[in-house]
């Protein structure tokens, strides 16, 4: 009979991408988005929000990584794929992201995102 084996902590640690917007292109998105009324007035309001969300993933051990985006890419990327620019479907582009970041063919289980 085969041994069993057991599953390590880096093994079941989940990964997640978060959506880290630039500065520069933070009237873009707003501009772009469905939900636009559900984001952050300001790019610095974002980034507190959005700062505090990630150091809160980090602490409860979540594998948490910014996910750089590129507004004109999330744009295309939308189109491509047939979704409004909105939370959904930018938790999805960061979550395919992070998964080509970290070497999987397809994304991971989760993401986090409000954005």
């Amino acid at each position: 009979m085969p041994k069993s084996r057991k599953t390590t902590e880096s093994e079941s640690q989940l990964v997640l991408g978060v959506a880290w917007y630039r500065r520069d292109q933070w009237s873009r998105l707003r501009e772009l988005s469905l939900d636009a009324d559900e984001l952050e007035a300001t790019y610095e309001e974002w980034l507190v929000w959005a700062t505090e969300r990630l150091e809160e993933l980090k602490a409860k051990g979540v594998a948490a990584h910014k996910v750089d985006v590129d507004v004109e890419e999330l744009l295309n990327w939308c189109w491509k794929n047939a979704l409004p620019v909105a939370g959904p479907a930018r938790a999805q582009f960061a979550a395919e992201h992070i998964g080509l970041k970290m070497g999987e063919e397809r994304p991971p289980a989760r993401d986090v995102n409000r954005t």
